[in-house]
């Protein structure tokens, strides 16, 4: 464990430090001319109720996130309190599943940032029915999993 330790923090400290001094392109720096305006955090936190895709799209992503994290979190330990499945054969089907099917929707999924709200709805739809389904595993057992 000490080891593995290290190594993420090894992994995330070298991710910050090329993350934060990477020089940005200078198209992305603004025109020279204008003046930059600096922003305190709480007037830009009142512009995220001003601009209404932005607050939609952030509140799924944060719904989603959270619904990730839980789903992971719970199913590997679910399998190690009832004894039923392995945590770590879960976890890497996971991976090669989301892996795969990056590789083989990737014509289907946008990389415009243009996202279909039919499409988005179904995947919010399919992760509600799936947190359902888990939370139902404490009467179901692993059938609903």
């Amino acid at each position: 464990m000490n080891a593995f330790s290290a190594t993420i923090i090894v992994i995330a400290l070298t991710t910050g430090i090329i993350g934060y001094t990477a020089p940005l392109p200078s198209g992305s720096q603004g025109h020279q001319d204008q003046p930059q305006q600096e922003m305190s955090m709480l007037s830009q936190l009142r512009q995220l109720w001003t601009h209404r895709a932005f607050l939609v799209c952030s509140t799924a992503m944060l719904i989603a996130s959270v619904a990730f994290g839980a789903v992971t979190t719970f199913i590997a330990l679910y399998t190690k309190q009832s004894g039923v499945g392995h945590a770590g054969i879960y976890l890497m089907l996971q991976a090669v599943v989301m892996v795969f099917c990056r590789f083989a929707l990737r014509k289907r999924v946008p990389s415009d940032g243009q996202w279909h709200p039919r499409f988005v709805v179904g995947l919010l739809t399919s992760m509600a029915i799936g947190l359902k389904l888990l939370a139902l595993a404490v009467y179901g057992g692993a059938s609903f999993i």
